[in-house]
């Protein structure tokens, strides 16, 4: 299991906690027990778990720090004065720490095409979470959906994947200086999107390719993926979110905490 030091854990506390309007209030016994509650909700097929033990625990980590930022909302309610955005960024992170929960045990099921569709959502709560952190205006928008009843209507004129991959684009390019770093971060954030853009839709040759996985067999290329087989595309799968909860993590902390020291 990959776990977080004592020392390190109160050092991104510290920090963290040197902002007036963010506060995390939680102990490192807590934070252990936390991992615990979130491995016994994942029961591992022992061979699939030992193929990508690391990708699987660094994906746990995800989860329980999605579920921190949910949970630290409370703590700073007092001291923020816009409760929207309050209330949607605590329903965005509960929201993508449970979205990466099940797409854990997805891949811990080899149900690769349900992987993907889960992906796809979960891509675009990030960066929805993410631009309506910035844009105050758009916040608010969003938030108003629900008194207005015009949530499609909204969607498709302000929230729009390409729209919010545009903003995410501008916040990049002003807080982070160094070209290859910031070239690195586009470039896998939009192989990852393009990637699962296709699970929109149940198209065809994704459809198809995902009802089949490779067989050990010398004899045969592929074998029927029905209820779930040990697959040899789970790493791939967790590869994806393991980049994309970085590239978010990175660009949000960023506005959280500041300027950190980011190397490529």
């Amino acid at each position: 299991m990959i776990k977080i030091t004592q020392d390190e854990f109160e050092k991104i506390v510290t920090k963290i906690n040197e902002k007036e309007n963010f506060k995390l209030d939680f102990t490192y016994e807590e934070y252990i027990s936390y991992i615990k509650i979130i491995r016994d909700k994942i029961k591992y097929n022992k061979n699939v778990y030992k193929e990508n033990k690391k990708l699987f625990n660094l994906s746990e980590l995800a989860v329980l720090t999605w579920g921190l930022l949910a949970f630290s909302t409370m703590s700073f309610k007092n001291n923020n004065k816009d409760d929207n955005l309050l209330i949607v960024f605590h329903a965005l992170s509960t929201q993508i720490s449970n979205n990466n929960l099940a797409i854990l045990n997805l891949c811990n099921s080899a149900l690769e095409y349900q992987t993907g569709i889960l992906m796809r959502s979960n891509i675009e709560s990030c960066y929805l979470l993410l631009v309506l952190m910035l844009n105050k205006e758009k916040r608010k928008k969003y938030f108003d959906t629900a008194k207005l009843d015009n949530d499609r209507i909204t969607w498709q004129k302000e929230f729009k994947t390409s729209l919010l991959n545009k903003e995410i684009e501008k916040y990049e390019q002003s807080v982070f200086k160094d070209d290859d770093l910031l070239k690195e971060m586009s470039l896998n954030r939009k192989s990852i999107y393009e990637h699962y853009s296709k699970y929109t839709h149940p198209s065809f040759l994704v459809c198809f390719l995902n009802s089949y996985t490779y067989s050990d067999n010398p004899n045969e290329i592929l074998k029927f993926n029905v209820w779930g087989e040990e697959s040899t595309r789970i790493s791939k799968e967790l590869i994806s979110l393991c980049k994309l909860n970085l590239i978010i993590y990175l660009e949000l902390f960023y506005y959280i905490v500041g300027k950190i020291d980011i190397k490529k």
